[in-house]
């Protein structure tokens, strides 16, 4: 591909379709993720690269390090234009050109506490904030439905509000005197004590909804309708009305497996806790603000529906067992007996509505049970996946499954993500045994023992001819000896929602679960660590750097990861997408800025990594290791080469439901860091 021809060609064509064409044909093109490859290396900055920023028209680039400096690049031409000292003493978190100023005005915030505007083109400073109290200032966000605003989050708990078009001197009573603070974590509608403990770390803005995404130091990321918040109010209320009534002015977004966990933005953290901790590094809308993609530190990544208000599985699992139930009773029986779909039927897959099953994800299945008796499990797990997308149907047996596989790769979330499988298997089919079995399993190790014991009775009172498995007998065992060992224990009147107001509670309570995971990258060595959308439009591919030095393409809707690309003698942090191009710009520990475009086809590309799923387990081996021991072997040949892609017991997921249910996986650790 002739990137400069193209651009050129969409430069000066007139008709709008024209242009359009020209620039999807510039990014959609699935060929050139294969292709990418390093085009050069920017050079000129003397310390850790933190954070890079597009103009809107991707003809610059601006990157902000260490070093309190910023650079702006031409990346077409690979050269510098401008390098100016920011006048931050600390380093450089975050850089944003501000909307409306022909790219002549950027916005920088730093480790210093500070908010700084720049005039580029004369290398001067125009204001400067210092409303975050010296407290590190971690992002900034601009919207162009408001040009003169900017957003700012830093580790005091508080998002601000800079507006440009008013002249503003920080207060020195204390945060409260700036008043312009439009989020604060550490207020009174959040929790009863002032422990001032709660950090923000990533904020967003969506481009075409009035939301604003918020990032701390815990497991949630909190939703805002910027209409409703008074700093900024007017501007989005002109821009998009008031909108539906039913629409809420503030909810969460959470993993469903971490949603009952302890935050620890209410306590002081321990010394462990305060190496590892879950946070969200980054948090990122897409073009058309329907979705919402988070990085989790010592977690992975997840994608959520802003569209949809599905809740954790916690929530939903009592609402799908009374669903069941309903069903259960009505299925017909034989000779008393209940009849169950045992898979040999149909060989082992139920025909389509079409009445013929398409044969590329038959073989898909048939490949991915093959990885599974391999014990390839995730492997098993890709080629499930990417069936469940060919097959119109999703049948029951696929997500039983890929649940199976994920209860034995036993990577992080990997427990829950089984439960949501059997979940949407039951869906399809009420009565089928696998799912159930697998479902009680999930809940055991999960140590939600409530929910097992009920899952368990309606089992015996519904389904009795699955009492006499041994794996349903042996599950039985295990929840009446943890909930003996429940018992035991002494009641403690100390709760995390002691000092929580009631209003915190019901927005954690219904906080969204995500629709998509994306495993195989490891954060938790850094806190700055991105992820973003990448492709045309909402993106079609999910893109994160790592702690091994590597950064990450995974297919946005069948989350198999597709490609790894060494971009990084350490740590990459930043991948921001050139918005009209297939251009990505990469930087991290190293001093450098790299560009990554479709190179030949032909060409040996040494920054490739082909050993996908051995790199993604090793990953998965340092997110759950002690954090000292990572930071001690980080570059040890170990993780470098580390293989297996999750060993353990075997099990046949298209054997008859009494087989391979009868190991039992220790529960899945979704350790802090």
């Amino acid at each position: 591909m002739n990137v400069s021809c193209s651009v050129t060609k969409r430069k000066y064509a007139t008709d709008r379709l024209e242009q359009k064409r020209i620039r999807e044909k510039l990014y959609s093109n699935d060929g050139f993720i294969e292709r990418l490859s390093q085009e050069t290396e920017l050079s000129g900055h003397n310390g850790c690269v933190n954070c890079l920023e597009w103009t809107s028209d991707g003809a610059l680039l601006a990157s902000g390090s260490d070093d309190l400096t910023v650079r702006i690049w031409e990346p077409l031409h690979h050269r510098q234009v401008k390098c100016f000292q920011t006048g931050h003493q600390s380093n450089i978190f975050s850089v944003k050109f501000l909307h409306n100023n022909g790219n002549r005005v950027i916005a920088t915030a730093a480790a210093d506490g500070q908010v700084r505007i720049h005039n580029v083109e004369q290398e001067e400073t125009l204001n400067v904030y210092n409303c975050h109290r010296y407290h590190r200032v971690k992002r900034l966000a601009v919207s162009p439905v408001a040009p003169s605003l900017i957003w700012s989050c830093g580790e005091d708990g508080n998002v601000r509000v800079l507006d440009m078009r008013q002249r503003h001197s920080c207060s020195s009573n204390g945060d409260s005197g700036c008043g312009n603070v439009c989020v604060n974590l550490n207020g009174e509608n959040i929790s009863s004590l002032s422990t001032n403990s709660a950090q923000t770390k990533s904020i967003d803005i969506s481009p075409s909804r009035p939301y604003l995404a918020v990032g701390g130091n815990d497991q949630y990321v909190r939703i805002f309708d910027l209409r409703m918040l008074k700093s900024c109010a007017a501007d989005f209320i002109d821009s998009y009305g008031w909108g539906p009534r039913d629409e809420p002015s503030t909810f969460y977004c959470v993993p469903g497996h971490i949603s009952t966990q302890p935050s620890k933005s209410n306590r002081k953290p321990s010394l462990f806790e305060s190496v590892r901790s879950i946070s969200s590094t980054f948090v990122s809308f897409n073009q058309t603000g329907s979705e919402l993609l988070v990085n989790l530190g010592s977690e992975q990544i997840y994608l959520f529906d802003m569209e949809s208000r599905s809740v954790s599985s916690r929530v939903s699992i009592p609402r799908l067992q009374r669903s069941l139930c309903s069903k259960l009773d009505r299925i017909e029986h034989e000779n008393g007996k209940t009849v169950l779909h045992k898979n040999g039927i149909h060989n082992g897959f139920r025909t389509p509505s079409n009445g013929f099953p398409s044969q590329d994800w038959v073989a898909l299945k048939g490949k991915a049970n093959d990885y599974f008796y391999e014990e390839k499990y995730t492997d098993a797990i890709a080629c499930y996946s990417r069936a469940i997308e060919l097959c119109d149907s999703k049948q029951q047996f696929l997500y039983a499954n890929r649940a199976l596989a994920f209860i034995k790769r036993k990577w992080t979330g990997d427990t829950y993500a089984a439960l949501r499988d059997c979940q949407m298997a039951l869906s399809f089919d009420s009565s089928y045994p696998k799912a159930h079995l697998r479902l009680l399993r999930c809940l055991v190790e999960l140590g939600w023992n409530n929910e097992a014991s009920e899952w368990s009775e309606m089992i015996q009172t519904s389904l009795p001819c699955l009492t006499s498995e041994p794996s349903f007998t042996s599950l039985l065992k295990d929840i009446e000896a943890k909930n003996a060992k429940a018992s035991s224990k002494p009641s403690s009147n100390k709760t995390e929602s002691g000092h929580l107001t009631e209003q915190e509670l019901n927005h954690r309570r219904n906080a969204r679960d995500y629709k998509y995971r994306y495993c195989g990258h490891c954060n938790a060595a850094t806190d700055i660590k991105e992820a973003n959308f990448f492709g045309s439009g909402d993106g079609k591919y999910v893109v994160a750097g790592s702690d091994d030095g590597s950064f990450f393409f995974w297919d946005k809707s069948s989350t198999n990861l597709v490609r790894i690309l060494i971009g990084d003698e350490s740590i990459v942090n930043c991948l921001q997408p050139n918005p009209v191009m297939c251009m990505l710009a990469s930087s991290g520990i190293d001093s450098t800025v790299k560009l990554w475009s479709p190179g030949n086809p032909h060409a040996h590309n040494p920054h490739l990594r082909t050993d996908l799923h051995d790199v993604a387990s090793a990953n998965q081996k340092r997110l759950k290791s002690d954090p000292m021991e990572m930071l001690l072997f980080m570059n040890n040949p170990f993780f470098q080469s580390a293989t297996g892609g999750g060993r353990g017991d075997g099990g046949d997921p298209d054997e008859d439901y009494s087989s391979g249910e009868e190991e039992q996986a220790m529960p899945d650790s979704c350790r802090t860091s």
